[in-house]
């Protein structure tokens, strides 16, 4: 008999829907609105390119986001509800200052969005918790944890007819003590936290200014790659359109070209998850998580630039009337700082 193949793992993209109550203990309406717009264009834009190429992603989704009105979301409250001791992170307090229902206040409702991310395929609608709840805050206890938990499996259920089984912490502030609340309301998966000091949860008081500062750090690492990513790369690709071997540019061999255009899908990666870092460090979000995968991947995708830069010049690229060398020497140096290839 043959043995039974090797179960294969899948990629499913996490995404955090939660509007303005995500951020709004940090940013108003006003300073955040053009962010806020943009959010609800690109999720049916994202949802297209998702049922396009199959992509399966789970929508870590704020209860307060699925009322149609204002009263209805005040009836489903629960009764109990977190003391946070810094009042402006509880969003209870802020409910006045709420629109009516989606229509008159599309930042802080967003039912329309939700039924159309449940009814897209390979889709699953998950928890962000009912309030975006802070677990590590001082103030609540864990009946406030499962008093809110339950309030965002009866929304999903009342509106979806399905429960969430997955949950993201908000601002990633996983309690492991928390976590058999979670089993308990039928919750099966949730997403955790790099392991490393660095990136473990903390209290937004704990969190000292020396960790914000090496992760700021680690992010400038990242700005550094690609800056110099994109020099090697508008270096190299002149040199190869220019440089004639057997009578023809070398750029038309395969080999040199699918490698450029491989330099360059990578650059436009490493552009991106440092765009995405940058952009939650600025508004003041959690961006823990975001550094460390920018810094890894900056790391490993800079070093190959860079070699693969050298490697288009030739003989070229070891001397040093060409900068190539230069810029490999600088990308291998992101890539070996703090150890972070070897770990």
């Amino acid at each position: 008999m043959w043995p039974s193949p090797t179960p294969r793992g899948a990629l499913v993209i996490s995404l955090d829907f939660e509007l303005h109550w995500g951020v709004r203990d940090k940013l108003s309406v006003a300073d955040y609105r053009q962010n806020l717009v943009g959010a609800r264009r690109a999720v049916p834009a994202m949802l297209e390119l998702f049922t396009e190429f199959g992509v399966h992603a789970t929508w870590a989704t704020v209860g307060f986001l699925f009322f149609e009105s204002k009263r209805e979301l005040v009836e489903a409250l629960p009764a109990r509800r977190p003391a946070y001791v810094h009042h402006e992170l509880s969003p209870y307090e802020a409910l006045d200052g709420v629109g009516e229902n989606e229509r008159d206040d599309p930042f802080h409702f967003a039912p329309s969005l939700i039924r159309r991310i449940a009814d897209t395929p390979h889709q699953e609608v998950g928890t962000h918790t009912f309030s975006h709840y802070y677990c590590l805050e001082a103030g609540q206890v864990d009946a406030d944890f499962r008093a809110d938990l339950e309030a965002a499996v009866a929304v999903a259920r009342a509106k979806l007819g399905r429960r969430p089984e997955s949950i993201v912490f908000p601002r990633n502030q996983v309690a492991p003590p928390y976590l058999g609340v979670c089993r308990e309301v039928g919750l099966v998966a949730y997403r955790g936290n790099l392991a490393g000091w660095t990136y473990r949860a903390r209290s937004e008081e704990r969190e000292s200014l020396f960790r914000r500062g090496v992760r700021l750090a680690r992010l400038g690492w990242c700005a550094l790659a690609v800056g110099t990513g994109k020099a090697v790369l508008d270096y190299v690709i002149p040199y190869v359109n220019d440089r004639v071997a057997f009578g023809e540019p070398v750029s038309h061999r395969q080999g040199v070209a699918f490698t450029v255009a491989d330099m360059a899908i990578e650059l436009e990666g490493m552009r991106l998850v440092t765009y995405r870092a940058a952009g939650r460090a600025e508004q003041g979000k959690p961006y823990a998580r975001e550094v460390a995968l920018a810094r890894k991947l900056c790391a490993d995708k800079g070093m190959f630039l860079g070699s693969a830069g050298v490697q288009m010049l030739g003989g070229h690229g070891y001397v040093k009337e060409h900068p190539v060398e230069r810029w490999y020497r600088d990308l291998r140096a992101i890539g070996v700082a703090e150890g972070i290839v070897l770990v």
